[in-house]
């Protein structure tokens, strides 16, 4: 290639050495209208992309375009467009399949050279092979095997070394494609995955819907345009068909100035792990400091119960044995001490194949039987089974006598836990507020407890709730407008809402409750009732389309005279009212000539003019067919009628024109004034009108004043 000097010092030896010292290729593409694009390079250019010397310049562009990894060439064919329209200098990195070193990392740098006057546009710039640069052994080093090691340097500032797997995610056709791998795990992610059917093969099936809630369009599309990220805990299959707890974030990262979703697995099984042995240990030790509890360690293989702890109480001896099958403790607590109504929940409950997959769910199971009344002063027996955490074929069988306090108290709590997503106290003179009832780990929720109601209050709603609503919800939940509020009446309610972890909308109803309110304590309880507002929507949505004309979007007729019949009802709306109903003119033709969509057309056609002609507060519905029907509220003189009904039959003048044919559509149209007539004669009267007016079509009759 030939290099022009401006007026540099830079002879062209030195600016040889310096491209050899930085092994850079320069190349120029030409682009003439309607031909391919020629791609010219000088030897070092040919050298890095293993090209025959003989190759022509289309034969060039080819053998460099072709080999361009394929989820890299958008990059690199957006890069040349932006170049192209803007003419700013383009920078791009990409992955390049070497036809002897196989996957290359290139870069490219390009700038638009001078316009010619035959229209060729030229690019000049330089190619040089990054690939070295991009290998980094640290991570081999940590035990990863680094599929695409571009991808791995371009997302190193996102990660830490507690991830396991590092993927990118190509939002339109849902597919993964891996960036980095421990080798430890057991499924393999291959390229071209679909993010369904890694779901399926890797992710516990309990599991699975969570995970599609985090990859639905909805949630990439939000991740991507808020630059956010949104984690899921969830299990997945591990070596040995084990299912293990991962935490998956989606990230939303910037390459070569597109915007890409990030998708990486962290191991969190230890996490979980400590979190069971905590619960674990609070029911151990709850069940040994419980003066009337019985212990068992029960062993999966041996199908055998270990007595741990028995105390003196009368059910404790009569159950308690040193070692004794599971059947035999389930068949004596059936024969002497349970209620016969009992009897298939505690075998069903304590049957080896309950027991083991409560161990393999890892979760605690509990169940609380009524006693036989002849036997024991105590009502109930609380039966529990905990998973051990040190051993995947152990867990605890605890048995502990209650009387009807001890049963209900959970229940009640779990009753108000179901009825009140969340309870707070509030003392909204000094500030402090506290957490009482509900899950302080919920997504959208204050602190569980603070120095500083407001601050805290409204940093939750700038948070989590919509912006639309955020300013009404704060002055709602300020503490002058509850205190004034609560002065007068005996609670302050309202709905807000709230966005989900995945952008969905919540909605929940808030209410204030004096406590003390001299000393300014309220209550704060929050009720979830998104699925009562959803049904509300929905059967709100269905009685609107119960009364619409589905083509026009209109009222249909029972929507059209359930309106008119109220609008009848409100006496002082209807000074000087009328009732306008009209067909179309040579319509059955129209759908003769033509054909019924073009006839569906002119109705919608004619449905827009009547909202045009009339105001929003009149009614305005299409009875069937061609007919329509309008309710005129409120006119200020009955002789401004006639100036209505001309332009009305002005406006539905409408033609149509197929193949060489045209026909005129008009309208007749007749009209009747309110009085103190009740619908159906008000409808007979401007039907009445309507007759008339048909006789000489396009144009209108009033009833009592035929024209």
């Amino acid at each position: 290639m030939n290099h022009v000097d401006h007026g540099c010092d830079i002879n062209e030896g030195e600016r040889k050495k310096i491209l050899d010292d930085i092994k850079a290729g320069v190349w120029r593409m030409e682009f003439r209208p309607g031909q391919l694009p020629e791609l010219y390079g000088d030897t070092k250019m040919r050298e890095i992309l293993g090209a025959e010397p003989w190759l022509q310049p289309e034969q060039l562009y080819n053998h460099w375009h072709e080999r361009i990894q394929p989820e890299y060439l958008s990059y690199v064919d957006k890069g040349i467009e932006r170049l192209l329209a803007t003419g700013q200098p383009m920078e791009v990195e990409y992955v390049w399949n070497h036809p002897q070193k196989g996957k290359t990392v290139m870069r490219c740098d390009a700038t638009l050279s001078s316009p010619r006057r035959d229209g060729e546009t030229v690019l000049l710039g330089l190619h040089r092979d990054i690939t070295d640069k991009m290998a980094n052994n640290v991570w081999q080093e940590n035990g990863y095997h680094i599929v695409d090691y571009y991808k791995m340097n371009l997302c190193g500032k996102y990660l830490i070394r507690a991830y396991q797997d590092v993927f990118l995610i190509d939002i339109e056709s849902k597919v993964i494609h891996p960036v980095a791998y421990r080798n430890t795990h057991c499924f393999v992610i291959k390229e071209g995955r679909s993010i369904a059917e890694v779901i399926e093969q890797c992710v516990l099936p309990e599991e699975q819907e969570k995970v599609y809630r985090l990859f639905s369009d909805e949630s990439l599309e939000k991740i991507a345009a808020e630059k956010t990220s949104v984690s899921v805990d969830f299990r997945r299959g591990a070596a040995c068909g084990r299912f293990e707890w991962v935490r998956g974030t989606l990230y939303a990262v910037q390459i070569n100035g597109d915007t890409e979703l990030l998708f990486t697995i962290q191991d969190i099984q230890s996490e979980y792990k400590l979190k069971m042995l905590k619960e674990e240990k609070e029911d151990v030790l709850h069940a040994v400091v419980h003066e009337r509890s019985v212990i068992y360690e029960y062993e999966i293989p041996l199908q055998q119960l270990q007595l741990l702890k028995c105390d003196t109480d009368n059910l404790a001896r009569s159950v308690a044995s040193a070692t004794r099958p599971l059947p035999e403790l389930v068949e004596k607590m059936c024969a002497h001490y349970l209620d016969p109504s009992e009897w298939p929940k505690i075998r069903a409950f304590l049957s080896h194949r309950s027991i083991a997959a409560c161990l393999k769910a890892k979760c605690k199971k509990q169940i609380s039987l009524s006693l036989s009344a002849a036997y024991f002063q105590h009502d109930y027996v609380r039966i529990s089974v905990l998973p051990s955490s040190k051993s995947e074929e152990k867990a605890y069988l605890v048995l502990e006598l209650m009387d009807r306090k001890e049963r209900l108290y959970p229940i009640l709590e779990s009753y108000i836990r179901d009825m009140v997503d969340h309870f707070y106290i509030i003392d909204l003179k000094t500030g402090y507020f506290f957490h009482l009832i509900g899950s302080t780990d919920a997504y959208g929720m204050p602190p569980k407890e603070g120095y500083d109601y407001r601050q805290q209050m409204f940093a939750y709603a700038d948070k989590f709730v919509p912006e639309a609503e955020r300013e009404l919800v704060k002055k709602q939940m300020s503490p002058e407008y509850i205190l004034r509020v609560l002065e007068k009446e005996q609670e302050l309610s309202f709905v807000e809402s709230i966005l989900g972890k995945n952008g969905e909308i919540q909605k929940k109803l808030m209410t204030y409750r004096p406590l003390d309110l001299a000393k300014g304590s309220v209550l704060l309880q929050r009720v979830d009732i998104t699925d009562q507002y959803t049904r509300e929507r929905m059967l709100k949505n269905a009685q609107r389309e119960s009364m619409t004309d589905p083509l026009t979007q209109l009222y249909n007729r029972l929507g059209s005279e359930r309106r008119i019949k109220q609008a009848l009802s409100e006496k002082d709306r209807n000074r000087n009212a009328v009732l306008i109903m009209l067909d179309l003119d040579n319509f059955k033709e129209i759908n003769d000539r033509f054909g019924h969509p073009v006839g569906d057309e002119i109705l919608c056609e004619a449905a827009q003019k009547l909202r045009k002609c009339f105001r929003a507060e009149d009614i305005v519905g299409r009875l069937g067919g061609d007919e329509y029907i309008v309710f005129l509220r409120n006119m200020p003189h009955k002789s401004d009628i006639h100036p209505v009904l001309k332009r009305l039959v002005r406006e539905l003048t409408i033609v149509r024109k197929k193949e060489g044919e045209s026909i005129t559509v008009t309208s007749s149209v007749g009209a009747a004034f309110c009085g103190d007539q009740s619908y159906e004669e008000l409808y007979r009267e401007a039907d009445e009108a309507l007759y008339e007016s048909e006789k000489r079509k396009n144009g209108y009759a009033v009833f009592g004043h035929i024209k």
